[in-house]
């Protein structure tokens, strides 16, 4: 440590304190040797050295404390939403717990304790910073500056590793630490204790340890309230800088000397204690973790002692010889295919839960309707009692009444046999009575009936001649089995074990969905498109939505009497040689199942001339019989047309009778009169033609849905649906 060149001056030039700083001060502190400053006696305060060499200057620009204050990253505070949910009960808990504010942080306008976010907590913290750093114009502030930089740039110093390492970090507790440790560092002997304490790579890891553990566990109460203890000693600590960064430079420096190993320990022990208040929190945050592993070994320790189990009986079925081997394979592809079917279920119960909700809301309306036909009714009955009263008083003539004496009342007789000569006429529309008593409205009161219990209609039986008739258009249309709607429906049910889950929970996904139950619920007519969103190069000729739409019409079906259901696969009959493909075929088989389900419908002689009579089978004249037929189904019976893989059709060969097909049922559904009419059309990727077709409609009744557009499903085994939710 080298001593001062420079004769000592005059004592009537230099105070003392001025010669025992730059002649013996050294001697107690390293912070004071080589400090590269001279005392102005025309200013009378330190100023830096003219002779301080460039390599220094650059050196102390690149270690500036104000660029180190621009590398810190104030947008990080505000990006950890879980540190900003918590300032406010920690400021509060500060507020309650700590010490008095000491007036000078409030004067300097440097107080943290009226701020609302980490962003005004930083700004304070900054600004006592930017008063300690000697950033402020003017000479006090260069003095101040040139003081810093020496005694960071002491040999001492050289020597202390750089505690907080040059990245950017989420925390705000962090980034407003590294402000708080650079301010310990001050004095060499702090800066070696800080240094010591935190370890630049074990704040890395444990304030990255802090943010993975709250963003893991957000609603574990106990790594709520250790975070907030956190927070709480970190405005402490904080509180603790700013008055570190406000004290006197001159007083901060005999106080390095004279304490000794003491300097600034209530700002080392403020730092401690944000640091016990981390580990406790990261404490609290493994005893989470490590509750959760527990929880999750045991799951998967029940699971392996299932498959152990599952195992030791294959082992022992593999000593009985292979014939018990063979039984126990039939016995487990037995138990995998109910688990596969079982993924049917909750579809056909959200089916059913869906048609009775419907069934109750429809009685409920139409309890509704009677009593307001009730109410109505009454209202007409009292309006002709008091007309006919009016009328009975009109013609009757008013009898001349003398006062007499007054006497208790006499029951008077409902007859007038004084008036023989005054006849009273009889009115067509009254009850027929010979004398009416006052008042009018209570001597013949009429009840309105009582209500009934609704019941569906069921199908009326056809008569002989109507039989002969439905077996003469049946047998007149291009089907060689009538009945081939019923063969589609069970190989389609049939099909899913081959049908992939993921295809199968998605379509259960969109049966779910709000579009579908209100299409299915509402109690008017209405269409509904659905995309599915599997392969597109190769849609599958049955799909998740055909099991779907076949289980639809099974749960319909079994409500004889409430709903008919008329189905087409399009897949099942993709090919031109198919005997049972294109828009005639789909039509005559929507005509077979129509009169099967409702036999008691009327056909004129007419139409099956018409239809018989070797004119042209085409969609037309199909579309016209269709229509005509279902129009005479009984009202309170819901018709349901369900074309399923339309897009197997969109080609040069159907894609022309399609459309004819579903514009004839387009037009069933906006007809007045008549049952309710709702129209699924389904195809396992996006359609044009068909698309196009639903979306020129703006009569109000169409949807459309894309299973696009649902989260997408995780393709697991299990009963009921997993979503996953892409982010």
């Amino acid at each position: 440590m080298a001593q001062s060149s420079t004769p000592f001056p005059s004592l009537l030039s230099q105070p003392p304190s001025v010669d025992f700083i730059d002649n013996r001060a050294y001697q107690y502190h390293a912070a004071f040797g080589d400090s590269g400053t001279r005392y102005d006696a025309t200013v009378q305060q330190y100023v830096a050295a003219s002779s301080r060499s460039t390599a220094v200057q650059g050196v102390l620009a690149q270690n500036d404390p104000s660029n180190e204050t621009e590398g810190i990253n104030p947008t990080a505070i505000e990006a950890m939403k879980f540190w900003s949910a918590v300032f406010g009960d920690a400021m509060k808990d500060f507020h309650r717990n700590a010490e008095d504010e000491l007036p000078v942080l409030v004067t300097l306008e440097c107080s943290i304790r009226a701020q609302r976010d980490w962003k005004g907590v930083y700004a304070q913290l900054q600004k006592a910073r930017e008063i300690y750093d000697g950033t402020k114009q003017g000479f006090r502030g260069k003095c101040k500056r040139g003081w810093r930089q020496v005694v960071e740039h002491s040999d001492l110093a050289r020597r202390v590793v750089k505690l907080v390492p040059d990245v950017e970090y989420i925390s705000p507790v962090l980034t407003v630490l590294e402000v708080m440790l650079e301010a310990a560092q001050v004095a060499s002997e702090v800066r070696e204790q800080v240094t010591t304490s935190f370890d630049g790579e074990r704040l890395e890891r444990m304030f990255g340890d802090i943010d993975v553990f709250l963003a893991t566990f957000p609603e574990d109460e106990k790594i709520r309230e250790a975070s907030i203890a956190l927070v709480v000693a970190t405005f402490v600590a904080i509180e603790e800088t700013i008055l570190f960064f406000l004290s006197h430079q001159i007083r901060r420096g005999a106080s390095a000397v004279f304490r000794g190993n003491k300097y600034q320990g209530s700002l080392i022990e403020k730092l401690n204690q944000v640091q016990e208040q981390s580990n406790w929190l990261i404490h609290q945050a493994q005893n989470s973790h490590i509750s959760r592993v527990r929880e999750d070994m045991q799951r998967t320790l029940a699971r392996t002692w299932r498959i152990e189990v599952g195992i030791e009986e294959v082992r022992r079925d593999l000593k009985h010889g292979v014939q018990a081997i063979q039984d126990k394979v039939d016995s487990n592809t037995k138990v995998v295919v109910e688990v596969i079917e079982g993924t049917g279920v909750s579809l056909r119960n959200t089916l059913k839960e869906m048609l009775d909700d419907a069934d109750t809301k429809r009685r409920r309306e139409r309890e509704q309707d009677f009593a307001w036909f009730q109410e109505q009714l009454k209202s007409q009955q009292d309006q002709f009692l008091r007309a006919g009263h009016a009328m009975l008083r009109q013609l009757t003539p008013s009898p001349t009444y003398h006062p007499l004496p007054w006497s208790p009342p006499l029951q008077i007789e409902p007859s007038y046999p004084s008036r023989p000569s005054t006849p009273q006429p009889q009115l067509a529309w009254l009850p027929q009575q010979q004398h009416l008593s006052p008042p009018f409205s209570q001597s013949s009161p009429m009840y309105a009936p009582q209500p009934q219990p609704y019941h569906h209609p069921l199908p009326p039986h056809p008569q002989s001649n109507t039989l002969t008739l439905l077996n003469h258009l049946i047998t007149s249309l291009p089907l060689p089995n009538p009945d081939f709607d019923l063969t589609d429906l069970s190989q389609v049910l049939d099909s899913q074990p081959l049908i992939p889950l993921r295809q199968r929970t998605r379509a259960e996904q969109a049966f779910n969905s709000d579009q579908f139950r209100s299409w299915l619920t509402s109690s008017t007519s209405s269409r509904l498109l659905i995309h599915g969103d599997f392969d597109r190069a190769h849609p599958p000729l049955i799909s998740g939505l055909s099991f779907a739409a076949a289980t639809l019409v099974e749960t319909l079906r079994e409500r004889q009497g409430q709903y008919i259901t008329l189905v087409f696969f399009c897949g099942l009959h993709a090919e031109q040689d198919d005997d049972y493909s294109g828009a005639v075929r789909m039509l005559g088989g929507f005509i077979v199942q129509l009169l099967r389900q409702w036999p008691g419908l009327v056909v004129t002689e007419e139409e099956v001339r018409v239809v018989a009579g070797g004119q042209d089978m085409g969609v037309e004249v199909l579309g016209w019989l269709l229509g005509a037929l279902v129009k005479r189904v009984a009202r309170g019976v819901d018709v349901f047309f369900v074309v399923d893989g339309v897009v197997h059709y969109e080609n040069r060969y159907f894609e022309e009778g399609l459309l004819g097909v579903l514009r004839v049922v387009a037009s069933l559904v906006g007809q007045d009169g008549g049952p309710t009419v709702k129209v699924l059309v389904t195809s396992p990727v996006k359609t044009e033609e068909v698309w196009r077709l639903f979306s020129d409609d703006d009569d109000g009744a169409v949807e459309m849905l894309e299973m696009e557009g649902l989260p997408v499903v995780s393709d697991s085994y299990g009963h009921g649906l997993e979503f996953q939710v892409r982010g």
